[in-house]
């Protein structure tokens, strides 16, 4: 996912809950759970809820372990 300004392309640093949950593999209502109980930190800008990308990464990372092959 990258954005196009002019000749450069700029990859954003937050993403929708949506787009979250799709990136990590779980369902929207999942994710609302991790960012309630603090597993997954969030950003509130204006009524919008982001995530950063990092943070997803960071989640993934953490619970490698429980990711079955």
């Amino acid at each position: 996912m990258t954005v196009t300004t002019d000749t450069r392309s700029i990859a954003p640093l937050t993403v929708t809950v949506e787009e979250a949950a799709s990136i990590i593999g779980c369902k929207r209502s999942k994710m609302f759970e991790l960012i309630r109980t603090g597993a997954i930190l969030s950003v509130k800008i204006g009524r919008s809820r982001r995530i950063e990308i990092d943070e997803c990464r960071a989640y993934v990372a953490r619970h490698r372990d429980e990711i079955q092959p």
